[in-house]
């Protein structure tokens, strides 16, 4: 395989085997996807953007806008996760194209930040729901018991911690699609024109536009979780790409009806709780308005159990991220280590811990838009290696090829240099602490690196296997 020297050097800084066993297959694959993808965000997120948006049609817009960057993003990440299928997903494919640093840096942002901030964010929505049925329940007391318990389940094992997540993905879409049928054909008290035009709303180029296109992506980000995990999919070359696919159609489609559905029962502006602010909880406030007040209570009952699907298909995906970066050489060696049923407990255990302290101290609206940002960035980086590549390593094996390659990678970066530039404006304080946590992030990962040198070709039996 023709390679430049430099090349070849980043090649064997890489791990050469591993000790994870491909256990799931492509329906467990494309379920981990979509219980990622589907919980707390579908939940949140309208509520959070509606009443600056005003107009019904700018809302859907802003939902068609992430389905497509998603598209973009999942067709990019099919060619990398198919060509190199391991734990770590994207802090494996920058490494491999631009060097133990920056693959270092990926890896701990999303092991520090992505993961426990994502988890963070859906406990506490979940929380919120759950303080609807009692007020005396404390949300924030009841997301940590919970976070503790999803990380005991996945603790107990990889196969098991599947099995109940993709119970839990077959369950959201089949709830969510008489959720659907129901809230299109049962009458409104007030159905607002969706695709009329409502003065007052921001255009596709402002900041407040950009701003709801970065706390909605939330909801999209599962798409990406699943190559964290490529280390124990069965037939990677083919599931993994096939599973990103259908999920993100599958999914952007029922966000699009869904959004319809809370259109028709709530106009934007109405989108708010009794304080007037921007409500966290749309779907009950659409559901007062559509059904009788006992099937209220059971939909905030099932939203529950969708945000705890989530949690268990996130925190499996995010504990391998720490796994993978030890294996990897550029952590303590302990957090690769794997139970008898395949899980890394300790792993796990740290971004539990991670969590916890995000539930306590930081609130959605916060956690959504600081997430968004980096998430953005290193995900477009991750995007970015798809031309490296291409252009270092062009005879690597690829099972999976981008269609219409450059333009869905290109697409997603140059989107999201405009969704960082425009919600600057709004956010500078936001920026300005995500600017700081990449500083901090550099200088650790430079840390780990120096400290962990002698460990740079990856502990023997704990590696991860060359393509």
């Amino acid at each position: 395989m023709p390679m430049t020297n430099q090349g070849a050097t980043r090649v064997s800084q890489l791990p050469t085997t591993s000790d994870q066993r491909r256990v799931l297959g492509l329906g467990a694959t494309t379920a981990i996807v979509v219980a990622s993808m589907i919980g707390s965000g579908i939940f949140v997120t309208t509520g959070e953007i509606g009443p600056s948006l005003v107009s019904p049609g700018v809302v859907l817009l802003v939902w068609v806008v992430c389905g497509v960057l998603a598209l973009c993003g999942a067709l990019s990440l099919g060619e990398l996760g198919a060509m190199l299928p391991r734990a770590g997903g994207a802090y494996v494919f920058i490494r491999r194209a631009c060097g133990p640093q920056l693959g270092c840096f990926v890896g701990l942002e999303s092991m520090l930040v992505s993961f426990p901030a994502s988890l963070a964010i859906i406990a506490l929505v979940m929380g919120r729901y759950l303080e609807r049925f009692d007020p005396s329940i404390s949300g924030r007391a009841t997301a940590i018991i919970v976070v503790v318990i999803i990380t005991l389940v996945h603790c107990r094992g990889t196969v098991f911690g599947a099995a109940i997540n993709t119970a839990g993905a077959v369950l959201k879409v089949f709830l969510l699609l008489i959720f659907i049928v129901l809230g299109l054909i049962l009458p409104t008290p007030a159905s607002p024109d969706i695709v009329a035009a409502t003065s007052g709303a921001p255009s596709v180029l402002s900041s407040a536009f950009s701003s709801a296109v970065l706390i909605v992506i939330f909801a999209y980000q599962g798409w990406a979780i699943v190559t964290v995990v490529g280390g124990e999919i069965t037939r990677p070359g083919r599931n993994i790409p096939l599973g990103i696919l259908i999920a993100v159609v599958l999914v952007t489609a029922i966000y699009v009806l869904v959004n319809i559905v809370f259109l028709r029962a709530v106009a934007p502006v109405d989108m708010v709780d009794a304080n007037g602010t921007p409500t966290a909880t749309i779907g009950s406030l659409v559901a007062s308005q559509l059904f009788p007040a006992w099937m209220v209570s059971g939909l905030d009952g099932l939203i529950v159990l969708f945000l705890v699907s989530t949690l268990l298909s996130v925190a499996l995906a995010g504990g391998r991220m720490a796994y993978a970066i030890s294996a990897g050489g550029q952590l303590h060696r302990g957090l690769s280590r794997l139970n008898s049923r395949g899980a890394p407990v300790p792993a796990l255990l740290l971004q539990g811990a991670i969590t916890i302290v995000l539930v306590g101290f930081f609130d959605i609206k916060q956690l959504l838009i600081f997430s968004g940002l980096l998430g953005l960035f290193t995900t477009s980086l991750m995007i970015g290696t798809v031309f490296i590549l291409r252009w270092r390593e062009p005879d690597l094996p690829r099972p999976f090829r981008v269609p219409l390659y450059p333009v869905p990678p290109l697409a997603f970066i140059l989107l999201s240099i405009w969704l960082i530039w425009s919600a600057a404006i709004d956010n500078p304080i936001e920026i300005q602490l995500s600017g700081i946590v990449i500083a901090v992030l550099g200088v650790l990962a430079a840390i780990c690196i120096r400290l962990n040198r002698g460990d740079e070709s990856g502990a023997p039996g704990r590696t991860m296997d060359q393509p």
